[in-house]
């Protein structure tokens, strides 16, 4: 299989049917190009609904029944875990040659994910999505307040934990495989800061990062709580780095070494 991509939800009810129907008209459009190859039954959709208190997994369960012949998989959590959490259990179920996972909003269109596939292609392990480069083309802002906290975070995560990457946060990022699970097998962040923490992982075991120019449009409905989530992702990055590589230092072994 080529590329398995993986959709954390949750309480996505009003959304979740459009952004997997999207997936099943433009996905067997985009892929076949990449690597020159028929698309068959190349690519997988993994649904890892988050513990949610609506109707997202019926939504999804029903359209698998619809759609036999769409590789459309659901994974139900029993409780909320956090997106971190969600998007490792995926990760941990996917069968692709690539992973790639992208928020459930689509608010960085489909069309964009040869580009980042095409750098892992090549020379970089990971590709990740930013809208901080200046040929990233951002349709719709967010409203000025998250655009500031974003500014924030981005600033707090260069100063505490990771230099040198414009946007750590975009949730459109690819991976190959075996990087994928070695790196998501490391990660302790269960929630929205689990980016950070698996950049981090990358960067200190020397796996090597590509940021790629993405066109990105805000999605008015934002799980993030500018509050609660300021607060924890503010905490979590403050004891992050030392947290990260003591963890290494307890789990990591030269010969699991994967090549950049």
């Amino acid at each position: 299989m080529l590329t398995s991509i993986i959709l954390p939800a949750y309480n996505e009810e009003e959304r979740i049917l459009s952004s997997i129907s999207q997936l099943r008209v433009e996905l067997p459009l985009i892929l076949p190009a990449i690597e020159g190859k028929q698309l068959g039954d190349r690519f997988e959709v993994i649904v890892v609904n988050d513990g949610s208190g609506d109707r997202t997994g019926e939504i999804v369960s029903a359209y698998i029944s619809q759609f036999p012949d769409f590789e459309l998989r659901l994974i139900n959590l029993q409780h909320n875990m956090g997106k971190g959490y969600a998007v490792k259990v995926g990760i941990e179920a996917a069968r692709g040659k690539y992973v790639s996972f992208m928020d459930t909003d689509l608010s960085t269109p489909i069309t964009e994910l040869p580009k980042l596939i095409a750098a892992v292609q090549n020379d970089y392990a990971i590709a990740i999505g930013s809208r901080a480069l200046p040929q990233s083309q951002i349709v719709q802002h967010q409203p000025l307040y998250r655009e500031l906290m974003g500014r924030i975070f981005n600033m707090l995560v260069r100063l505490f934990v990771i230099n040198g990457i414009h946007d750590t946060q975009c949730g459109f990022k690819v991976f190959r495989a075996h990087t994928a699970k070695q790196i998501f097998g490391l990660l302790q962040t269960t929630r929205f800061a689990f980016d950070v923490e698996i950049l981090l992982i990358a960067r200190e075991l020397g796996i090597s990062i590509c940021e790629v120019p993405i066109t990105w449009h805000n999605s008015p409905n934002s799980s993030v709580s500018p509050l609660r989530d300021s607060w924890e992702m503010f905490y979590v990055l403050v004891q992050m780095k030392r947290q990260v590589r003591k963890h290494l230092l307890e789990n990591y072994t030269e010969t699991s070494v994967l090549s950049s």
